[in-house]
């Protein structure tokens, strides 16, 4: 796998490889469902690994949570589009 660092642009977007908006994504990564970001002064970024990782575990309909806690039965089956902490469900 790759080593380097990804900006937001490069995550997020209607068809790239989590298409979900900026503000599901920045929830998802309070509530622990996305990984945390990297910060060097005003930059943002995440890890390729930490990345790829996830795009895997949504593959699988998990989230981030389960990498951290695989024995655990948390609500991790959810995709980008779910309402998460705090949403409506329909």
């Amino acid at each position: 796998m790759q080593s380097g660092f990804l900006r937001l642009p490069f995550v997020i977007s209607p068809k790239g490889p989590i298409p979900c908006s900026k503000s599901t994504w920045w929830a998802g990564v309070k509530s622990g469902r996305f990984p945390e970001p990297r910060r060097n002064g005003r930059m943002t970024f995440w890890h390729r690994d930490d990345i790829a990782e996830l795009i895997e575990l949504l593959k699988d309909n998990l989230d981030w949570r389960h990498r951290q806690n695989p024995s655990s039965e948390l609500q991790s089956r959810k995709t980008c589009n779910d309402p998460g902490e705090g949403g409506r469900a329909s």
